[in-house]
């Protein structure tokens, strides 16, 4: 298992089925401390499956936004969006299939960052991968 292609796949899949831009709406790992509207997908626990190239991952999702009516339509569409089986994100030359289950429901909550009342959404998730190299004819 190829843990940053993964990641790079749950990204992506969450920026398609969401609406968000990679790297300026959602980010692999932690939110930058200065972004104040946008959502991180921290991989917390990664195990090796029983087959090769397969594996099991856990994953924290938190957001923050100023807007509490953009963080809890989040909350709802995460809350819709999952489980999903089996959906294939290509990623260079490999092809990440991933089965996406919901370890918690999601939840929103009120904190306060640099100075400000901001909505952080938090999600936990469990992720099974299984990476296939994509091959093209000569």
């Amino acid at each position: 298992m190829d843990i940053v292609t993964t990641e790079q796949a749950l990204v992506a899949y969450f920026a398609s089925e969401l609406s968000l831009i990679a790297d300026s709406t959602i980010f692999r790992g932690s939110l930058p401390p200065s972004i104040t509207n946008g959502l991180g997908i921290i991989l917390d626990q990664v195990s090796n499956g029983n087959e090769p190239a397969s594996g099991i991952i856990t994953a924290q999702i938190i957001g923050r936004y100023t807007d509490r009516d953009t963080a809890l339509e989040l909350m709802e569409a995460f809350d819709s969006l999952l489980p999903v089986y089996g959906v294939t994100q290509t990623m260079d030359d490999t092809e990440v299939v991933l089965t996406i289950v919901k370890n918690s429901h999601p939840a929103c909550y009120m904190v306060s960052h640099q100075g400000r009342e901001i909505t952080e959404l938090t999600a936990n998730i469990k992720i099974l991968t299984k990476h296939h190299e994509v091959t093209t004819e000569a």
